[in-house]
This record gives structure tokens, C-alpha cells and sequence, in this order.
């Protein structure tokens, strides 16, 4: 079926390097760019499922199963011409279905009325050609024999391509139960040689440890979706999983940087030590951008990360000689990067509305709507960026809301927090504080008062906005904007939208 000069790239080939990938970018692009048709009708709807089942569904599986059969030593050639062949003709078709999609604009009347006279039926023809191709690719794995073939878990970290060191053993990055670092031997490729590196060591210990299923789903969004062949700002290079000696995911260390300890720890160890640790508001503004621009690399994936606070903000420090002014003006507060992926999932996908465990420490950084045993509303983004602005609030007073190295052992909530929420003039403020800390718009409300009253005479209005921005994200109107609704706009309009927030905010902050 040819289509107003679309030439197939070559990519879209079983022998090219990456051909799943690219297939996946396809299916995520008709997907969302069906999710912009509001007006759908049927044709639009079956469109969306096909880039669905392509970008992370069905097809996505037979095209892997196809590539490994094909890639595998002493394959017949002539079943891997069959296989090239129909991979070949269904690419063609997925070229054509999207050069067509970028063309159409059923927003205004004029596009619709265009898509009325000749465009619907064009439509159809293409979903009718996509849909058939599909059909043949999976009638001719089950034909040869591939479709009860298991593909190579290449995200499962076996003593072949990892080996720890066990002289140097797990040292645990401070006041973390979950988080070590340690060394060992890599090998990325069975034909290429090991290296030594060091890595970060994430153990899934909390609550119920994961099944090997759920650890290989998070791996697989971590080396996949992040991954993309970019490095992503404040995201950790993941080399897989492991099960043994405990569920854990590995990341391995950027060069030139250790010294690992999370946000939280960074923001408490300096209590005591003068108005913001004595740091330059320069610093924290670039902290404050880089974790922006962090969570908004997850939502450039279409993930969301749903457990963003302090604690789960790794901060790692540049190896430098403590004389050297300019090296230390220059690396500032150190890099940060997002940890704590055990919840990491798709921003479109199904997220359960229970919770097995409900803490307050954790719980302060949530938005309303998703605290409790019994959650309201399903996942959005919007939520992500609500715990964004507790963690800039935090960066933004240097002051942690979450006290937890106390006489008792048991963490408090902070000082200003208390005294935002008018607890200094109850006669029991600790059952008041119990009850406020139970009340999830209260919390909020008390957050938002934080923000107004202690953010502008320490990080000026502009911050302040931003904070602020963030905490009423999901209110009507937003506080993006009475335009910006994060529960209906999909991942791209999010984004775009968060993004120029933040940018306006930090106009001269270099990263």
C-alpha cells in the first residue's frame, strides 16, 4: 500500500540493531497522537489499540520473539527471510500509519470536515493493513515454533556479568536500610570484556519483597524507557536486577563521583549550622532545577515515579580537591538523581487505588487524593509534581519537614511545620498534631502556608510561585494555569507545560 512518498527506513529490519525500540517509538507516537483526538470515532479508538499493542503490548512481544529467533546462532535462513519479510511489510505499514496520523487535525471544523469526506475511509484502509500484518506476523511464530519461545532475560544480572567483589563487600549510604555501595566485575555483552566498576545497590526490602516478575517490570522501564541511548538528568544508568543475595537493582556510579547520601540527609546533617548550611542561593536553585528536570525526564518516558521525596533523592558529590574554589563553585551541592523505584510504573497504565502500608513521613510528600489505605483518585502525573513541591519546598527553607534523628527514635514533624499549623497555642499539641497530620487537606493547607509565608524573604517570589504552582497543581484552577488539567492532558502536554513553569522560574540558573 504506498502513501504520498513515504519511504520505509531501513531501521524498521529484523537484522538492524534497536529495530524493537524503534517499533515501540512508533506505537507510542500513534498512541498518543490518537490521545489528541478528543472526537474520536471508532476507527481512531481501533488505531490507538494497534500503538498500544506495539509500543508495550502483544506486538511489542512478537517482535521481540521474532529478533531473538532471528538473531540466534544456526536459524534457518530461510525461516529468517520469512520473518524479515513480514517484519519488513508491517514496518512499511506502521511508516505510512504514521506519516497519515501527523497529517490529520480534527481539532477544528475544516479538519473535520476534511476527515469526513476523504480521510475516515483512508483510515480504515490502514487499520484493515495493520491489523492483517500483525495477524501474519503471529500466525508464522506459531507456524515455526517461536510463539512458546522464551526470550533471554538480559536485564538478570548472573554471576557471568556481574561479580561482586566480595573484599570490598556493601557499604550503606548513611541513614538508609535500602541503599549500598559497592564494586564488582561488568560485563555488558558475552563477547565483550569485563570492567570494574562501582555501583549503587537498591534493595526492594520494604514490606513484601518483590516478586522476580515486578523486579524485571521496574528494570525493564529503568534500562529501556530511561534509558533511550541518552543519559537522563538525575536518573541512575540501570544495569538490571538481581535476586541474589536479596531482590535488588543494581546502578552503576558515574565516574569522578562518590560520597553518595540522599537530599534528606543532606538538608539534616547541616541543622545547626547557620541560615541554609551557609550555602549559596545560587546552589539551591540549581539543586532545586536539576530535581525538576529529573522528574521531567520520567515524564518525558511516560513513567511516573510515585514515591518522590527527600529521601528518595540520591545526592552524589564530584571528586575534587577541597582547595580548589572554582571546582567547588562549579559542582555546587552535588548531582542529583531519583531512587526508590519500587513504584515506578507506565503514566498511562493501571495503578492500584490501596495501599498496603500508610506512614505520615511518607505520606506529608503525597497529595491528598493519594493518601490513606483507600486512595481516590487514579495516578497522574499531577501527583508526581504535588511531591516535587514538598521536595522544593524542603530545598527551598533548607529545613527538613521530617525529623527523624530524635531522642526517642521516632520522627517528628519540623519545627516550622508546627508552628505554620498553630499547634504552640493547644493545650495537648501533640494529639492536635496527630489529628493534623490524619487530616490529608490539612496537611496540605498547612504546606501551602509554609510556602507563602517563609519562602519569599529566603528565595524570593519566583521560587515561591513555583512552590506554590506545584502544591495546587490538581486544584481548580490550577495552579499552572485554569487551562491545565493534569488528569485529562496526556504525558506531552504535562510536560510542556511543567516545563516552561519551571523554566521561567530559573531563567539564570546554569545547570
Amino acid at each position: 500500500m504506498a502513501d504520498g512518498g513515504v519511504v520505509a527506513v531501513a531501521g524498521l529490519v529484523l537484522a538492524a540493531p534497536g529495530v524493537v525500540h524503534l517499533f515501540c517509538n512508533y506505537g507510542q507516537f500513534i498512541k498518543e497522537r490518537l490521545e489528541t483526538f478528543r472526537t474520536a470515532k471508532d476507527v481512531w479508538v481501533d488505531l490507538g489499540k494497534f500503538g498500544h499493542s506495539l509500543s508495550d503490548g502483544k506486538l511489542k512481544v512478537d517482535i521481540e520473539l521474532a529478533r531473538a529467533a532471528y538473531t540466534t546462532e544456526g536459524f534457518d535462513p530461510a525461516l529468517k527471510q520469512f520473518l524479515e519479510d513480514q517484519v519488513k511489510r508491517l514496518g512499511d505499514e506502521v511508516l505510512i500509519a504514521k506519516s497519515f496520523l501527523g497529517r490529520q487535525n480534527v481539532q477544528s471544523i475544516f479538519g473535520r470536515g476534511m476527515f469526513a469526506i476523504r480521510g475516515e475511509r483512508r483510515a480504515k484502509e490502514i487499520n484493515k493493513a495493520l491489523r492483517k500484518h500483525q495477524q501474519d506476523l503471529s500466525d508464522l511464530l506459531v507456524l515455526v515454533g517461536i510463539a512458546k519461545m522464551q526470550l533471554p532475560d538480559k536485564l538478570l544480572l548472573g554471576p557471568s556479568k556481574f561479580q561482586h567483589n566480595e573484599s570490598i563487600g556493601y557499604m550503606a549510604v548513611p541513614f538508609t536500610s535500602d541503599l549500598y555501595v559497592t564494586e564488582g566485575d561488568y560485563k555488558e555483552r558475552a563477547d565483550t570484556e569485563s570492567r570494574e566498576i562501582s555501583v549503587i545497590i537498591e534493595r526492594q526490602t520494604r514490606n513484601e519483597a518483590p516478586s522476580e516478575g515486578n523486579l524485571r517490570d521496574i528494570a525493564s522501564y529503568l534500562c529501556y524507557r530511561l534509558a533511550d541511548g541518552v543519559p537522563k538528568r538525575g536518573v541512575l544508568r540501570c544495569l538490571g536486577y538481581r535476586m541474589d543475595p536479596a531482590p535488588e537493582l543494581v546502578f552503576e556510579l558515574p565516574e569522578g563521583m562518590d560520597n553518595p547520601q540522599t537530599l534528606h540527609t543532606l538538608i539534616t546533617d547541616d541543622m545547626g549550622k547557620g541560615y541554609a548550611g551557609n550555602h549559596p542561593l545560587d546552589f539551591r536553585f540549581r539543586l532545586a532545577r536539576q530535581i525538576s528536570e529529573a522528574v521531567l525526564s520520567i515524564h518525558t518516558a511516560k513513567l511516573v515515579h510515585k514515591s518522590i521525596r527527600t529521601a528518595a533523592i540520591l545526592i552524589l558529590h564530584h571528586k575534587i580537591d577541597a582547595r580548589d574554589t572554582a571546582a567547588k563553585i562549579a559542582v555546587g551541592l552535588g548531582e542529583p538523581y531519583l531512587i526508590d523505584w519500587r513504584l515506578v510504573r507506565e503514566a498511562s497504565g493501571v495503578t492500584s487505588r490501596k495501599r498496603s502500608t500508610s506512614q505520615w513521613t511518607e505520606d506529608i510528600y503525597r497529595h491528598p487524593e493519594r493518601q490513606g489505605i483507600q486512595v481516590q483518585q487514579k495516578y497522574n502525573l499531577g501527583h508526581d509534581i504535588y511531591s516535587l513541591g514538598v521536595c522544593l519546598l524542603e530545598v527551598g527553607l533548607w529545613d527538613p519537614l521530617v525529623r527523624t534523628r530524635t531522642a526517642d527514635g521516632n520522627p517528628q514533624v519540623s519545627d516550622l511545620f508546627k508552628r505554620v499549623a498553630n499547634l504552640d497555642s493547644s493545650e495537648a499539641p501533640e494529639t492536635l498534631l496527630e489529628q493534623k497530620l490524619k487530616c490529608t487537606l490539612q496537611v496540605k493547607e498547612t504546606l501551602l502556608g509554609l510556602a507563602q509565608r517563609e519562602l519569599p524573604p529566603r528565595v524570593g517570589l519566583g521560587y515561591t510561585r513555583l512552590v506554590v504552582a506545584c502544591l495546587k497543581c490538581l486544584d481548580t484552577p490550577s495552579g499552572f494555569g485554569a487551562e491545565i488539567d493534569f488528569r485529562k492532558l496526556n504525558t506531552t502536554e504535562a510536560g510542556i507545560a511543567f516545563k516552561e513553569l519551571v523554566l521561567v522560574s530559573f531563567p539564570d540558573v546554569l545547570l
